[in-house]
């Protein structure tokens, strides 16, 4: 099964339309409160989530006894791939977080969180920091790709160099929007990691969202492989 996933991950998710782009897709960032408020609302969140996830990994570098169970799966991640090429810590962070955590829906998980509206179903958008998802065991899509992003800032890849991707899938089963994570190695190229069972279904692309600027801790930069 392993190697059918990363078969899946080295044919299926490196697309030639994405080159040598400055963005996945070649997309231009939106910072678009009107069209995307709940999603940028909730995307605002994530860099403070990030760096208190960073000091409590720190907290399990340097003080075990103080470690928390997913701060502590975390970190096990981490020290894996950090070793690897930057190719391979992708395909191996990808391929473990997908294997660790179950899929379930905001709605499902927390109930509704959005104001309901007449003649609408009940919505709900939640995204959670990367230890919390860890310490649930499960997650929805942006749950998925903030983890991986979470691992793979940790293990040496910069923010930077990652973005989170909304899209949406042409078969009607799955038509709800839907986030990847798209990051760029130092070979110049965009990868996308998704969910399983997704990898080789047709989508369009709707947009990308800025990458996160979160603040390093001295001992987090530290602990970080020299580019």
């Amino acid at each position: 099964m392993r190697w059918v996933i990363a078969l899946l991950f080295a044919l299926a998710l490196v697309s030639p339309a994405l080159g040598q782009e400055k963005d996945p897709f070649g997309l231009t960032p939106v910072k678009d409160m009107e069209r995307f408020p709940i999603v940028v609302r909730e995307w605002e969140t994530m860099p403070k989530k990030l760096a208190y996830d960073a000091m409590l990994m720190d907290l399990c570098r340097y003080e075990p006894g103080m470690c928390s169970r997913s701060a502590k799966i975390a970190l096990n991640l981490v020290e894996r791939v950090k070793g690897l090429n930057e190719f391979e810590r992708l395909r191996e962070v990808d391929y473990e977080i997908n294997r660790h955590l179950g899929y379930i829906t905001d709605l499902e998980q927390w109930g509704p969180t959005e104001p309901s509206q007449p003649g609408k179903a009940a919505r709900s958008e939640r995204w959670t920091s990367p230890l919390e998802v860890l310490t649930s065991g499960k997650g929805d899509c942006e749950d998925y790709a903030n983890l991986k992003l979470f691992i793979l800032w940790q293990a040496g890849i910069p923010l930077a160099n990652m973005r989170l991707v909304v899209i949406e899938y042409s078969d009607p089963d799955l038509s709800e929007v839907h986030s990847v994570l798209a990051a760029k190695p130092a070979m110049g190229r965009w990868f996308v990691l998704d969910i399983p069972l997704r990898y080789a279904l047709d989508y369009k692309v709707l947009y990308g969202l800025q990458p996160y600027e979160v603040p390093v801790h001295p001992m987090v930069a530290e602990a970080q492989p020299a580019k």
